[in-house]
């Protein structure tokens, strides 16, 4: 679990030049998960990602990663299946007491398979994934059974200044 926390926040801070508005965010199609609980939408760039840089910048600030071969599978796998982003969405609540949510959006013919490709990659995490519609989503299954929950209500209720 902690390897997972960590190379999370390492990729957040990796990618967090990159900010979206919030008509950005709201056009996404993670958009039908967001309500004004959200604190955290952040995405990474499947093509773009340097999972060896990621894991040098880790261990520059001595937190060791594990072995990235999972990783690079599951990578290759999503490029290979065309998800060319993967959304991470939170609470404040998720943040400090768990993990956030891994949205994987994907097509109605390859959504199958992405789920059986993040289950195997994951055997071994105590995440669950389920799918929803075009999307799977990886987490705590209580964070996930609400977010599902809250994606059949209709319209995202996201408010902003």
């Amino acid at each position: 679990m902690n390897n997972l926390r960590t190379t999370i926040t390492a990729c957040l801070i990796l990618i967090s030049s990159t900010l979206l508005h919030a008509d950005d965010i709201l056009s996404q199609p993670i958009a039908k998960y967001l309500n004004e609980s959200t604190a955290l939408v952040a995405w990474i760039d499947v093509n773009e990602t340097d999972l060896d840089g990621l894991q040098a910048f880790a261990r520059s600030y001595e937190v060791e990663t594990g072995p990235m071969t999972n990783a690079k599978d599951f990578q290759q796998a999503l490029k290979t299946l065309a998800v060319k982003r993967v959304f991470i969405i939170g609470s404040i609540q998720e943040l400090t007491n768990s993990t956030p949510v891994i949205v994987l959006p994907s097509t109605a013919e390859k959504v199958d398979i992405v789920e059986l490709v993040a289950s195997a990659t994951l055997q071994n995490q105590p995440s669950a994934v389920r799918k929803d519609g075009t999307h799977v989503l990886i987490g705590p299954e209580a964070s996930l059974g609400k977010y599902i929950s809250q994606s059949h209500a209709g319209a995202p209720v996201l408010r902003y200044c």
